[in-house]
């Protein structure tokens, strides 16, 4: 299975929009512009990670590039189905299956129940500022995720 992310109305890189169950081709010499996507999801959400973002997969159907970095790892290809979308309690499943950073899990504002299961021992402030401030969560929810050090920040019930 392959990955791709893209905006809440399915436009990618540079506006381009996405429909599903639909081929995608390009001419394009330039291995870079062909159409991105990732082999694990996770790699995705290093480009997309807006909480609205919306997950595809895909099948790559022509030529294809590997572009592997320090901090990216994705492919291209001249030539691109769109499968299906993939639904958010899937997302999830893979993610967790993954072994997704908790940083680019959290960005997707995860249910409670998901959060539980892969908050670090560490968090760091920003991320407790963000937990403490969402408005999804009720206190003792924000409690039970956040250090003892915090609960005094939440407003009292």
């Amino acid at each position: 299975m392959f990955f791709k992310a893209c905006t809440k109305d399915l436009t990618g890189y540079g506006g381009f929009q996405y429909e599903l169950g639909k081929v995608y081709e390009t001419d394009d010499i330039d291995k870079w512009c062909w159409f991105h996507y990732t082999k694990a999801l996770k790699h995705s959400l290093q480009f997309y990670h807006e909480p609205d973002t919306r997950f595809l997969e895909v099948r790559p159907l022509g030529n294809r590039r590997h572009f592997f970095t320090d901090y990216s790892n994705y492919w291209t290809t001249d030539r691109l189905e769109i499968v299906r979308e993939i639904g958010r309690e899937e997302v999830y499943a893979l993610l967790l299956a993954e072994g997704c950073h908790y940083y680019y899990f959290y960005q997707l504002n995860p249910p409670y129940e998901i959060m539980k299961q892969i908050r670090p021992k560490r968090l760091s402030e920003g991320l407790k500022r963000q937990i403490a401030m969402r408005n999804d969560l009720t206190i003792e929810q924000k409690k039970d995720l956040l250090p003892v050090s915090w609960h005094k920040n939440l407003p009292k019930t």
